[in-house]
């Protein structure tokens, strides 16, 4: 008898074989994860899942320049598949077992990109909890390139917990950007009854993991290196062997920036005094912690700690970050989209290649109001040969000021109105020595083409009404490059 179905009928009978595939009708469907982009870069993905049954997992990748399959060489219910050779900046779309579809896009070849820092979503939680779905969306809404995840993502650590307190909240997300977690105290069996145990939680984030004891791992994104780290650990000797892997990536980096995040509130289970004494001095721009309910920023040893929690029954906070070539800002906002008090700018630490100075001195006063300026001409340098304008400007003013900073190739022609490129507006701050590090373009953004870089520009502007003399703003002027 032939049966005539509805494009409905047809679009319902294909929805109940993918569920009954990924094994959501079955006895163990809570083991059961649809599948997740666990790492992403510009020219590399891999994607994993758990399925009900032992298969060889099979993913086939789309692209508009070709169809690529790929296939497990062993059975499992638990899968990665890593693809490689991929094309940065592009968009792909995959199907896992010819049944659930996804989309990515690789990481482009530029320096921006943003992300966000969450941490403490499946740890303990107040009676009055707002729900982590609440998180997953706002961070979904804001569209950053990934995100950092501070551990505690679940409160019991076997594979049906994680299923239904993190995958199933970041599923929307997961499906086409990766969370990157450090483990929490809950995410390693915890109350730890039967010792500590990380195997569930390195069997769904099958990182490259630097050691067999705990899971901590670093990757390296555009200009920033990340380092996971896996506080909880079984000896002290562990510990210590970790701290040595740490001061041994930080030292060996070659990121513009570096960041460390870890999960970080239990102090009972590592010495924390010990982690940021070894930091001291190394180069690390920012330290994340994550798995407790409290959010602040400190410094320790003279490393900036930031952390990020539930706060209990307030909405869940989280940081969101801007990366640029020199530097990268954060603010704090929560899950209802209120941006809260804060907003941090971080500047790269790396050594420069002076290879131009062009001012060391005082700024000049420009018309009838307290603005200050300074205009440097004829500087005739090709833009090959310079990555960078360098500032220090000390401002011994009370109040915060705005910083113009412009520039302008060299040109035959006689120019009309503004004939500078308004690069960037910055902020100065009051009785402070403010360092500034900003990328000058390697071609003329208009012509596309290389250029002699022939003036600069700069103009403080005080609050309105607020009067400021020469003296106070003083300023070193230089140009560089990249070592």
């Amino acid at each position: 008898m032939k049966i005539n179905l509805s494009a409905s009928s047809i679009t319902i009978y294909k929805t109940l074989v993918l569920l009954l595939c990924l094994g959501v009708y079955s006895n163990v469907s809570a083991e059961t994860i649809r599948p997740y982009i666990l790492n992403l870069n510009s020219n590399s993905a891999t994607i994993c899942w758990v399925s009900n049954d032992e298969m060889r997992g099979k993913v086939t990748l789309y692209s508009i320049f070709d169809q690529r399959r790929f296939t497990e060489n062993k059975t499992s219910r638990v899968h990665k598949i890593s693809m490689n050779e991929l094309i940065p900046g592009t968009r792909y779309r995959y199907e896992v077992e010819a049944f659930y579809r996804g989309e990515f896009t690789t990481a482009s070849l530029d320096d921006a990109f943003q992300i966000a820092v969450f941490g403490h979503t499946g740890g303990t939680e107040a009676e009055n909890q707002y729900p982590a779905e609440l998180l997953a969306q706002k961070i979904c809404d804001i569209n950053p390139d990934f995100a950092l995840c501070g551990g505690d993502i679940t409160y019991y650590s076997t594979i049906p917990e994680f299923a239904r307190n993190y995958f199933h909240c970041f599923g929307n997300f997961l499906d086409s950007k990766p969370i990157y977690v450090a483990p929490g105290n809950h995410d390693c069996a915890w109350p730890m009854l039967y010792g500590i145990n990380y195997s569930a939680f390195r069997k769904l984030f099958p990182y490259n993991y630097a050691s067999e004891n705990g899971a901590y791992y670093s990757f390296v994104y555009k200009n920033t290196k990340f380092i996971a780290l896996s506080y909880v650990m079984p000896k002290k000797e562990d510990f210590k062997k970790q701290i040595k892997w740490l001061l041994k990536e930080l030292d060996s980096s070659e990121s513009e920036f570096n960041i460390v995040f870890l999960g970080g509130a239990q102090e009972g289970y590592y010495d924390k005094k010990l982690l940021f004494k070894s930091m001291a001095g190394r180069p690390v721009d920012l330290v994340f912690g994550g798995d407790g309910a409290k959010v602040f920023q400190d410094k320790l040893n003279g490393v900036n700690f930031f952390f990020a929690g539930t706060d209990f029954s307030n909405p869940q906070q989280f940081y969101h970050l801007k990366f640029e070539k020199y530097r990268f800002r954060a603010q704090l906002f929560d899950s209802v989209g209120m941006r809260k008090k804060g907003f941090w700018t971080f500047y790269s630490c790396r050594d420069k290649e002076i290879i131009q100075k062009l001012h060391d001195g005082m700024f000049l006063p420009e018309g009838e109001f307290s603005t200050l300026s300074l205009r440097l001409r004829s500087i005739d340098l090709p833009s090959d040969k310079v990555d960078g304008l360098g500032l220090v400007i000390d401002w011994n003013a009370d109040s915060n000021a705005r910083l113009w900073i412009r520039w302008a190739p060299a040109s035959e022609k006689k120019l009309l109105g503004e004939r500078y490129f308004r690069e960037q507006v910055l902020s100065v701050k009051a009785n402070k020595t403010n360092k500034y590090l900003i990328p000058l373009p390697p071609v003329d953004p208009l012509s596309r083409k290389p250029y002699n870089l022939d003036k600069i520009y700069l103009k403080i502007e005080p609050r309105k009404g607020r009067k400021v003399s020469p003296e106070q703003a003083h300023a070193e002027v230089y140009l560089f490059k990249d070592k």
